[in-house]
């Protein structure tokens, strides 16, 4: 399926440089930016849900404490 998009005359000239340089069709390389930006899209996402789900921020002192007391048990 191929659909017809308007670009401003500077994309079009940065478009051919490009496709001259690379010998590959412009239509590609506009095919593989929006899936690279649909995919750092996708990785936004998927970062944010993840900060989301942190139910707390985590104690950073806390958390070297335990660590430090894990490791004296493990000399003792």
């Amino acid at each position: 399926m191929s659909k017809m998009i308007e670009i401003t005359d500077e994309t079009a000239a940065v478009l051919a440089k490009r496709s001259a340089a690379t010998g590959r069709a412009p239509s590609d390389l506009l095919s593989d930016a929006i899936a690279l930006e649909a995919r750092r899209a996708d990785i936004k996402d998927q970062l944010a849900r993840r900060l989301s789900d942190q139910s707390a921020p985590v104690d950073g002192e806390s958390a070297f404490a335990a660590l430090r007391e894990k490791r004296a048990s493990r000399s003792a």
